[in-house]
């Protein structure tokens, strides 16, 4: 990883959130949905919260190291940490603008399915120097960020209300979900810039006068999968009838393809999709 100027200065900031506040269990340095055109460059101090664990240049605290050591698992731990039972239903800090980036010379790629290309190669570390220990952290406690979010979001506009899929790929953030959640989401609230406007993706589901009864349903993992596989395999150039990966038609014109194992890969999917609301700050 490389890292910027205010690497450090950030860490020594956000060390504060993470011994005065329980519900916060890392500082990351990685914004998931980091891209240029996502982010507000004139906002280099902002930091968020975000449920998803973005990794990429985190911190810790050694009580919490030593929960997760004993059966820390050697391979795919990051998504290892983003499953309920791990998480336990506290947050990360990550800042609107990355203050790690992937070394291409020393790192190699390290993503398949053209995640490398497709944005982490393209999210570059804050050009703007904050000196984070002059900032006050309190604003980033649960009790007072939870308010100000709630303030934020019944204050706006509703627009329209789409698939999470579908809007995300619009929008040009990442789609997938793990453990229920997308990346960057607190409480579901996805915040990044489209168009020079403050977009959050809001789902329906959510309380805004009581944030903490929502939940993360893992099913939306299976749901997410099952949308990756219709827009591959359903549309006019593939296959045309029923989209149903279960269904003995689908299931037999794999076959004649000889893409089985193709259709085996995706596992267990299931065929309903996330609502969402838009909202639009400026």
């Amino acid at each position: 990883l490389d890292i910027a100027k205010d690497f450090f200065s950030y860490f020594t900031w956000g060390k504060q959130v993470l011994l005065a506040d329980s519900t916060v269990w890392c500082v990351s340095a990685w914004n998931d949905n980091g891209l240029p055109n996502l982010v507000n460059k004139d906002t280099a101090e902002k930091v968020w919260r975000t449920d998803f664990f973005p990794g990429l240049g985190w911190m810790l605290t050694r009580n919490l190291w030593k929960e997760l050591s004993p059966k820390f698992p050697k391979v795919y731990w990051d998504d290892w940490m983003r499953t309920k039972e791990v998480r336990n239903g506290r947050s990360c800090l990550r800042p609107e603008i990355s203050r790690t980036s992937h070394n291409m010379k020393v790192a190699g790629k390290g993503s398949s399915g053209g995640l490398y290309k497709a944005f982490l190669s393209n999210i570059a570390v804050s050009s703007t120097a904050v000196d984070f220990t002059l900032l006050p952290y309190e604003n980033m406690l649960k009790e007072s960020y939870d308010e100000q979010l709630q303030q934020t979001l019944m204050d706006t506009m509703f627009s329209t209300t789409r698939e999470w899929f579908n809007l995300a790929q619009k929008v040009g953030i990442m789609v997938d979900i793990r453990g229920g959640m997308q990346r960057t989401a607190y409480y579901g609230v996805v915040a990044v810039m489209y168009k020079n406007c403050r977009l959050f993706l809001v789902p329906t589901e959510l309380d805004l006068n009581i944030l903490e009864t929502y939940h993360y349903d893992e099913k939306r993992d299976l749901q997410l999968r099952y949308l990756e596989f219709a827009k591959t395999y359903c549309n006019a150039k593939m296959y045309t009838g029923v989209c149903d990966p279960e269904s003995p038609d689908m299931v037999a014109w794999f076959k004649k393809k000889r893409w089985l194992k193709r259709l085996q890969a995706y596992g267990k999917m299931m065929l309903s999709i996330l609502t969402i609301i838009c909202i639009f700050l400026m």
